[in-house]
């Protein structure tokens, strides 16, 4: 298991570029991974990001791009608070080569409402994964991603978690 606890506090007065920025921000991202088979692993990522305060718009917690909620681009779900759990198969196939079947599903919050359970933002996908460096699990990474109405492609190094 590995788990990455954050917490930033930003407050910066008024200027005359724009009004005072005062927020602080709490954030979650637990990942455990389970062997079903010798050649086949189980991960699973659980991400929380909560906010309190007056966050900029570049601050606020967001889903979507190579790591969190694959099928979206970078950001395309903002809000002040933002939940997630997704999960990966991940199965070795032959010598440096495996595959990959991903899914995820998240909700965004305000202060009216912690998250909109009501409202999910869920993708899914697959790809393949070239190991570079077996020693340190370094993998090449080419996925494809299905949200709703949104699709996309990833080529990227390192796992999305």
């Amino acid at each position: 298991m590995v788990a990455d606890l954050t917490y930033l506090h930003r407050n910066r007065a008024a200027n005359t570029n724009g009004p005072t920025t005062r927020f602080s921000r709490y954030v979650a991202d637990v990942s455990s991974y389970h062997r079903l088979h010798p050649r086949a692993i189980l991960a699973l990522n659980y991400f929380a990001s909560f906010t309190a305060g007056t966050a900029p718009f570049n601050a606020l917690s967001l889903l979507g791009g190579t790591r969190r909620l694959r099928g979206y681009y970078e950001g395309r779900y903002r809000d002040q608070h933002a939940g997630l759990v997704q999960a990966e198969l991940r199965l070795a196939v032959y010598r440096q080569l495996g595959v990959v079947a991903f899914g995820g599903v998240g909700a965004l919050g305000d202060d009216d409402a912690l998250l909109r359970l009501n409202q999910p933002k869920a993708a899914y996908g697959g790809g393949l994964r070239f190991v570079l460096n077996r020693r340190d699990q370094l993998n090449l990474r080419l996925d494809y991603a299905l949200g709703r109405e949104s699709s996309g492609f990833y080529l990227t190094i390192g796992e999305a978690f």
